[in-house]
């Protein structure tokens, strides 16, 4: 079976001036976890997940998960720091201004439609990573592939 026949099409993208808030609203809305990020021409250029924004601000808490509200973490941050109300309110701000960019890894481990769909389940264990944009041969983005549409494809066969 090809990639093409269990990635998702209709994908969940950010550009690198995309704000952070941006991103978390998304992931809670969409109950993702991770995007790729691209370029204006939709050449995959990096990718943001969730873990790697908890990382960049420093939390020292396991996954979590934007169920409620982004500013959850914002404030789980502040309460963590034991800074006072204001502090905290005033660091919201700064954080409210990051960019896509300054929480992305560029780094980004891709595969092609055509890919047998056991490749892409070999690349994402080697690589321990959940998702994987799937390109065209030009870089740019078609799709991606996830755990869950490799478990779903595979329960078709």
């Amino acid at each position: 079976m090809k990639v093409r026949s269990a990635m998702t099409r209709d994908v969940i993208k950010f550009y690198p001036n995309d704000t952070i808030v941006k991103v978390l609203r998304t992931f809670s809305k969409k109950r993702i976890s991770g995007a790729p990020v691209v370029d204006k021409s939709n050449k995959v250029i990096g990718i943001i997940t969730d873990s790697d924004i908890i990382k960049k601000l420093d939390i020292k808490t396991p996954k979590v998960h934007f169920s409620t509200s982004p500013d959850f973490l914002l404030i789980l941050a502040g309460l963590k720091s034991r800074k006072s109300a204001e502090e905290i309110k005033n660091e919201m701000k700064v954080v409210k201004k990051f960019k896509v960019k300054d929480f992305m890894k560029t780094d980004v481990i891709t595969i092609g439609p055509e890919e047998d769909i056991m490749n892409a389940t070999r690349l994402l264990n080697k690589h321990d990573i959940t998702r994987m944009p799937v390109v065209d041969k030009k870089g740019k983005l078609v799709g991606i592939i996830a755990r869950g549409n490799i478990i779903n494809a595979l329960a078709k066969m």
